[in-house]
């Protein structure tokens, strides 16, 4: 089995990151009164990063995903 190529793991890392902290702030947020209005912006902008992640690994580019804890190395 092959490798994968460095950027493609950085950018899996980086994506997986920022997506457990998505998941993370989804649960842990309804219990504030400012969480449950900000669950769906932060959907919204999930969404959105996640396309230009997806853009900039297509284009070999780095990417870092904003605000987000990095619990995988």
């Amino acid at each position: 089995m092959a490798r994968p190529r460095p950027y493609v793991r950085r950018h899996a890392m980086e994506a997986l990151n920022f997506h457990l902290t998505v998941v993370g702030a989804t649960i842990l947020l309804p219990f504030t009164i400012i969480g449950v209005v900000l669950i769906p912006v932060i959907w919204v902008a999930a969404f959105v990063l996640t396309i230009v992640g997806g853009v900039s690994a297509l284009a070999e580019n780095d990417f870092r995903y904003p605000l987000t804890l990095r619990l995988v190395k």
